[in-house]
């Protein structure tokens, strides 16, 4: 069980002095381990998903030593004060103990655990964002992750790579590397690839692609360590070579990019010293071209190296005998810093400052055993080369020291050191550094981060907030929750924006009794400023409709009702009489692939979307929920919803007399009859559903997030949010099932399982998690048992009855091809579609529900089977599709078989989607259309057609579609031209126009009772190419708007061209008529279209034409912060999201509207810089306290807290110097003395005291003396 505390620690914690080490404890460092091997198979069954990209910060600490050079140095801030103000720290128990160095990407922390579990949190609250599970041998995760291009790279300790998405978490691949060797090397991420060694009986070192292939490997050339070639030896990516040493005491180098040997070192023999085993990662330090290293053998190597052909320069070699070393060396200002010792000897040096010529030790500082490498700050550097070293340490009590060097300076300070033998025992791999933040852990089985105040950056808060409901029924309760950021301390609400203060909580909530749309306010305040945001119109209150009656022969939800029973009582057709089909008006719009319908009052509901890319993906932004009418197909309403995500299956439900459905990240209410919005749900993962509901029962509203892998319940009346139940593995996948106040759920990958769960409370009655891969469709309830399909990419998966009281398996059929469809269970048969198109036979089944047996099911070769197909029944009849190429396409037939014999009694092209029974129709969508079959006794025969286009330029390709009415139609006879030929017989006919003119179009139908013709005059008109050259012109829509931001264009040009090429100003070409794109980044792009035919090309281009913003992040940097008056400073926008405004305040009564302005500063002082940014999208403020310093020579003044006492006597002195001084001497008269601004002295004995401070800055020094102020008595 995992938890978080805050840490508030004392200063009994922090320990000045070095305490005496610990008797040696334990050895779980024994090199001698024999590795065991845990093989977990997971298939990665979503390649498609597409993640988002990390963004490299300048404070990212990415991998091992923060780069590829391992340079362990950073310029941010870092906690160099009293331990008083760590109030912001933070640690976390995980599940195993923490033997690999933590990583830093953007707002993220990452750490690997010995339970073979990675954690990701907010680096700065502590708060857990996801965890994911790896494999391997339990303790052994001793290798180091990477980020890279928004995915981490994680090595196990069974010879595993795991890919995860950097930001959600979610598994993109995992690959066995060679033959499964332990992986105790940091990975090294370079543009697109990941190095790596084995350990434990293997030898070779490997590049892999960020997709998980193997690029190359190479074999270690000895092969003499018995533990393998590379334990913890970290490889250096130096121009285009990759260098790393291995157990046998050789430092190579290769091609990066092919592997290939460039050079070979003995260290032994090349340096005439016994080197022992090299496990230290590779330092590469450009200004002086040499790399450096240490040794079990006691050893700091270092050897020039020529990034151009990759080779070592062995005329500049170098060496210093310490102690045994393991740690990588960290480079500043012509020193090395490295630790030493092993936990294993129970003994070590602790941490060694050597100059870089490494030709004598500067300075030792005992500290035992330091396995980790030294990670440094240099911000505080203002000249005299201040730099703090911070590193942990690897025995019983363990924990963190900072220690400060200087330029010249023979011996280190001790600035802090915590240690807890509770919580930080057996530090063994170091911290990372980011933004004012340190992060370690330790042996014991926590993580920690830890700041101070004073090594924060002052900011004012950027307000931030959200809601839930957005929309409902009076009265209508709302909680808000702020979201704002830059850490508020006061919190300001206006609900209904009257200029009064509403609240002051941080998430409050509120109730609405009134009708109407509401304005919501935040004002957020920390000691550093405010910062407001208001919603206009955020909260729609409306009454409550009076509910409408429902007849009893509707299909109101998914597979029919809660309990997706799958069949009614209505009569269906016996011919594939089509009345009528419908598609959208808008015709940016198209019904859902794989989706079915729900069906009342008179009204048939579809959820519709725009373009998608292959994997069902949405390329805009927006979707419809459609009404047609039941008898016509006429639209009746539409509603404006997010795009369905990932290809969703997601169908609506109805239930007295509001409409629900789950598009994108939203749960939409909707009036039946009007259309009206009643209420919105945001998903608070901000994730979208994908085959996660709605499902109603009992008042209540059951939906999914998916890939969040949470189910929630909500109130039916307002969308009030009851419970929320998280599933063990990836992905909450089905639609709820609900039957006598349960609800049944399953989880798809990681975890497979089923749940019964409390429709009250949310808690689990019984799960059955033994499934070998995952159940992914919807389950079944009857009053015999659950019913639920399995799958995967597999030949077979099968189908499963549980019994509804414990979920024990009553009986199974592994054979069965995988499906995501969902039962009929009926007069003791159970009816299947299986199957995925290219990967498994598609086929139909009629089951005994007794014993799962096969009474009939349909041939593989006939195909006919889809996996996101449910059947439906009726009037004896069994209704299933058979799919269409690619995953989700949907079904592309629609079949009617006997449900006693499994006969085919009819079939149509052009739909089979999940079908839907009522009012003796059944209705199915396909091809982006909803199509309508009803019985009609003695119909007439009438013939009916449409075509896709019925104007364009020759060669014109024109598809026609029969709609003709009538039973048993026979035949088709087209006549494209009205010459009285007949050109095609079949049903619905592509045909090529090659010449220009306008053509008459006959169709004539006929059946058993005669024919029909429909002639449709000049109905086909063709135009002949222009001769002339083309002129390039195009339309977009929008221009404008937030990322991700997809673009249609529209080509306008003129002159008949014939091919087109795009070039969108992002690095993306296509080569469409008509193109959809997306930019993905903040930009303003230049759009290029050329044009060409036969004649000659063109060219225009829209300059600036796509603006892609977000909300700004103000930020800024300048040319100098300090200096003599009068000061000219430069300042320069660096802010991202395109603002479009800039308002800059000095601090000195002055301001700028300019980007980049000029400001002199005539006057000394230390000044606040503030620059707000604006554009459409909202404004954002940066301030920088105390930026600039202007400066005269200063002078020295100060007070203190008392003056006399008994000893022994704690006083505070306060600095009240002028002139901006940047260095403080105290001499405190008892021999003590101190760098700090405002010191605590205690004198320990009775005495009178001479206090002298001198304050130094770039103009010079100054010393004023107190004598005798200091009275002990």
């Amino acid at each position: 069980m995992s938890s978080q505390v805050k840490i508030a620690i004392s200063t009994d914690d922090w320990i000045f002095p070095r305490r005496q080490a610990e008797p040696y404890e334990k050895n779980r460092r024994n090199e001698n381990m024999n590795k065991n091997t845990l093989k977990i198979f997971i298939i990665c069954l979503l390649l498609f998903l597409v993640t988002a990209t990390m963004p490299a910060l300048g404070s990212d600490w990415t991998q091992f030593q923060k780069d590829v050079y391992h340079a362990g140095v950073t310029t941010d801030r870092a906690p160099i004060t009293d331990p008083t103000d760590y109030l912001l720290s933070w640690n976390y128990s995980l599940g195993g103990n923490i033997d690999s160095a933590p990583l830093v990407a953007g707002e993220m922390m990452y750490v690997l655990a010995g339970n073979n579990h990675i954690y990701a949190f907010d680096r700065t609250t502590g708060s857990l964002a996801w965890e994911q599970s790896t494999s391997g041998s339990a303790g052994f995760t001793i290798g180091s992750a990477a980020v890279g291009n928004g995915i981490i790279f994680v090595p196990t300790s069974d010879g595993k790579i795991f890919a995860f998405d950097a930001k959600t978490g979610t598994l993109k691949w995992n690959k066995t590397v060679g033959s499964g060797k332990q992986l105790d090397t940091p990975i090294t991420y370079s543009e697109g690839k990941i190095y790596f060694g084995e350990a434990m009986g293997g030898h070779k070192y490997y590049c892999y692609d960020e997709e998980g292939n193997e690029i190359w490997s190479r074999t270690s050339t000895t092969q003499t360590s018995t533990q393998g070639s590379y334990y913890w030896a970290g490889a250096a990516v130096i121009g285009d070579n990759l260098i790393y040493g291995d157990d046998d005491g050789h430092i190579i180098s290769v091609n990066k990019d092919t592997g290939a040997d460039i050079s070979e070192i003995d260290v032994s023999e090349e340096f005439g010293v016994t080197c022992g085993k090299i496990r230290s990662s590779v330092l590469y330090v450009e200004e002086l071209k040499r790399i450096y290293f240490t040794s079990t053998g006691g050893y700091c190597f270092a050897i020039g190296f020529n990034p151009a052909d990759g080779t070592f320069n062995t005329n500049d070699k170098h060496s210093e005998k310490v102690w045994y070393s393991t740690t990588t060396p960290t480079y500043y200002k012509g020193r090395i810093y490295i630790g030493t010792g092993a936990q294993m000897y129970s003994a070590g040096k602790g941490v060694y400052c050597l100059d870089s010529d490494l030709s004598g030790v500067i300075w030792n500082y005992p500290a035992n055993v330091v396995q980790s490498s030294p990670a440094l700050s240099t911000y505080y550097d203002d000249g005299d080369g201040e730099v703090y070293i911070y590193f942990t340490v690897n025995n019983a009590t363990g924990g963190v020291y900072c220690l400060k060097d200087l330029a010249g300076s023979t011996s280190p300070e001790l600035v802090w050191s915590y240690k807890d033998a509770k919580k930080t025992q057996y530090s063994l791999q170091g911290v990372a550094i980011s933004d004012g933040w340190i992060y370690f852990g330790a042996d014991k089985k926590y993580v920690f981060g830890l700041t101070t105040k004073d090594s924060q950056a002052s900011t004012a808060p950027s307000a931030s907030f959200s809601g839930s409901p957005l929309s409902g029924n009076s009265p209508l309760e709302v909680q808000f929750t702020d979201k704002s950021t830059g850490a508020p301390t006061s919190w300001a609400w206006d609900f209904d924006n009257d200029g009064t203060v509403d609240s002051k909580e941080q998430n409050p909530s509120y109730i609405y009794n009134d009708t109407g749309s509401y304005t919501v306010k935040l004002t957020v305040s920390n000691g550093n400023g405010s910062d407001a945001k208001e919603i206009q119109d955020m909260i729609k209150v409306t009454e409550e409709e009076q509910e409408q009656p429902v007849t009893s022969e509707g299909w109101y939800q998914f597979h029919k009702d809660a309990q997706h029973s799958g069949y009614t009582s209505s009569t269906a057709p016996d011919s594939a009489n089509l009345a009528w089909t419908a598609e959208p008006l808008n015709d940016t719009y198209s019904l859902v692939p794989s989706s079915s319908v729900a069906i009342a009052e008179g009204k048939v509901f579809c959820l519709c979307n725009g373009p998608t890319d292959e994997y069902g993906n949405p390329l805009t932004s927006y979707g419809q929920l459609v009404a047609f009418d039941e008898n016509t197909g006429q639209e009746v309403w539409n509603v404006t919803v997010e795009a369905p995500e990932w290809g969703s299956w997601s169908s609506p439900a109805y239930d007295s007399g509001k409409v629900f459905a789950s598009a994108g990240k939203q749960t939409y209410c909707i009036n039946a009859s009007t259309g009206e919005v009643i209420w919105t749900f945001h998903n608070p993962t901000d994730l979208a559903s994908c085959d996660g509901g709605p499902s109603i029962g009992d008042g209540k509203v059951f939906v999914s997030d998916w890939d969040g892998g949470n189910y929630y319940c909500l109130d039916e009346s307002n969308g009030g949010l009851l419970w929320t139940f998280k599933v063990d593995g990836a992905y909450a996948q089905g639609t709820p099932a609900y039957k006598d106040g349960k609800v049944y759920l399953t989880c798809w990958s990681s975890t497979n399982a089923v749940y019964c769960v409390n429709a009250e409370t949310g808690e689990t009655i019984w799960k059955n998690d033994g499934f070998e891969n995952g159940p992914c469709g919807s389950v079944t309830i009857t009053d015999e048992g659950l019913y639920v399909t399995v799958f995967g990419f597999g030949t077979s998966d099968g189908i499963y009855k549980l019994d509804l009281t414990d979920g024990s398996v009553l009986w199974g059929r592994s054979d069965v091809s995988p499906s995501d469809s969902t039962p009929t269970v009926l007069e003791g048969k159970v009816y299947l579609s299986t199957g995925t198109s290219g990967y498994s036979e598609l086929k139909t089944y009629c089951l005994d529900a007794s014993d799962g047996q096969s009474l009939w099911e349909t041939n593989a070769s006939d195909n006919i089977g889809d996996w996101a197909c449910s059947v439906a029944v009726a009037d004896g009849k069994v209704f299933t599709g058979g799919a269409a190429s690619g995953l989700f396409t949907g079904s592309s037939t629609l079949y009617a078989f006997d449900a006693e014999t499994g006969s085919q009694v009819w079939s149509y092209e052009g739909c089979g989607c999940s079908p839907a029974i009522a009012d003796g129709m059944v209705f199915s969508i396909g091809s982006g259309k909803i199509y309508a079959f009803k019985e009609t006794q003695g119909s007439l025969l009438e013939a009916k057609f449409s075509s896709n286009v019925s104007t364009g330029k020759a060669p014109l390709t024109v598809s026609f579609t029969d709609e003709s009415t009538g039973e048993g139609i026979t035949s088709w006879d087209w006549d494209f031209d009205n010459d009285g030929a007949i050109d095609s017989t079949e049903q619905n006919p592509v045909h090529k126009y090659t010449a220009a003119g306008t053509y008459t179009v006959n169709l004539t139908v006929s059946n058993e009772e005669g024919s029909d013709s429909e002639v449709k005059a000049g109905y086909i008109k063709v135009s002949s190419q222009s001769s002339a050259k083309p002129v390039a012109a195009f339309t977009a829509s929008p221009t404008s708007g937030k990322t991700p931001l997809n673009v249609a264009f529209t080509d306008t040009s003129t002159g008949s061209p014939t091919s087109w090429f795009w070039k969108f100003g992002d690095g993306s070409k296509s080569f469409l008529q008509n193109p959809i794109h997306k930019y993905s980044k903040a930009g303003i792009y230049t759009v290029n279209l050329t044009v060409k035919n036969a004649k000659g090309k063109n060219t225009v281009t829209k300059t600036q034409y796509i603006k892609v913003i977000t909300k700004p992040v103000a930020n800024f940097n300048s040319s100098v912060t300090s200096g003599k008056t009068p000061l000219t400073v430069k300042f320069t926008d660096t802010s991202t999201g395109t603002p479009a405004k800039w308002r800059w305040d000095f601090g000195d009564g002055s301001k700028s509207f300019l980007q980049n302005p000029v400001h002199k500063y005539s006057k000394a002082g230390t000044y606040t810089v503030n620059l707000t940014v604006k554009n459409t999208k909202g404004s954002n403020t940066v301030t920088k306290t105390e930026y600039i310093k202007v400066i005269t020579k200063p002078v020295a003044n100060f007070t203190s807290s008392v003056t006399s006492g008994k000893a022994p006597l704690k006083v505070k002195f306060t600095d009240t110097s002028t002139g901006t001084p940047a260095k403080w001497r105290w001499d405190f008269g008892d021999g003590s003395d101190s760098f700090h601004q405002n010191p605590i002295h205690k004198y320990s004995k009775a005495g009178t005291y001479t206090v002298n401070l001198t304050v130094k800055n770039a103009a010079g020094r100054n010393t004023v003396t107190k004598t005798e102020y200091i009275k002990i008595t």
